[in-house]
C-alpha cells in the first residue's frame, strides 16, 4: 500500500493500484509505538499500555488524504511550526532511534503543509469507525463545550492530553 493510485482508480477494485487492507501490527512495532506514546507523555508520573494496534492502507482513503493536503497547501500557502517549533512526536521518533518507527520520521512528512502526527482521544467504538471509514463521523463524539476552544476534535501532542479527552467505550 501507501503507492500512486490515481484518485480515479482509487476506489476501483478491479485496478491493478487498488489497496484496502487492515491487519495487526507485529510486536516489534508494537513496542516501538509503546515507546513513542511514552516518550511523548509530558509527565513523567504517567505511562501508558498500548493495548491494539493495526495498519490501515486503503487506496481511497490514501487518495482523499492526498487531494485534501494540496488543497491545504495550496490555500494557504508555505507554512512553519511555530511556538516550540515542530512538533514533540518528531523529536521522540528521532530520539528513540528504532527503525520500526520509520514510517513516523519527519523524512515522510510534508513539511510546506506542516503535516504531523498527532494522538487524538477518542472512544474505541470511535476508534473502530475511523480505521474503518477514514473519518471522524459521529459528532457526538467531539468534545463537548465546556472545552477550551467549543465543540471539535482534539487532537495533541502529548498523549496523556489525548486520553484526558477520551472516552470509555462499551461493547469491545
Amino acid at each position: 500500500g501507501g503507492g500512486r493510485v490515481s484518485a480515479r482508480h482509487a476506489e476501483d477494485r478491479h485496478h491493478k493500484d487498488f489497496f484496502d487492507e487492515s491487519f495487526p501490527l507485529p510486536v516489534e512495532i508494537r513496542a516501538a509505538l509503546q515507546d513513542l506514546m511514552n516518550s511523548t507523555c509530558e509527565r513523567d508520573d504517567e505511562a501508558f499500555r498500548l493495548v491494539h494496534a493495526r495498519r490501515v492502507e486503503s487506496s481511497c482513503l490514501w487518495a482523499r488524504y492526498r487531494r485534501r493536503l494540496r488543497e491545504v497547501a495550496s490555500s494557504r500557502g508555505p507554512c512553519a511550526f511555530e511556538g516550540d517549533g515542530e512538533p514533540r512526536i518528531r523529536r521522540a521518533v528521532e530520539e528513540l532511534d528504532a527503525p520500526e518507527l520509520a514510517p513516523f520520521s519527519h523524512g515522510d512528512m510534508a513539511r510546506d503543509a506542516c503535516e504531523a502526527f498527532l494522538w487524538l482521544g477518542a472512544k474505541p467504538e470511535t476508534a473502530l469507525k475511523i480505521m474503518n471509514c477514514g473519518e471522524l463521523l459521529d459528532d457526538t463524539e467531539r468534545v463537548g463545550n465546556d472545552a477550551r476552544f467549543g465543540v471539535g476534535w482534539y487532537f495533541a501532542e502529548d498523549v496523556a492530553q489525548a486520553h484526558r479527552t477520551a472516552r470509555p467505550g462499551e461493547h469491545l
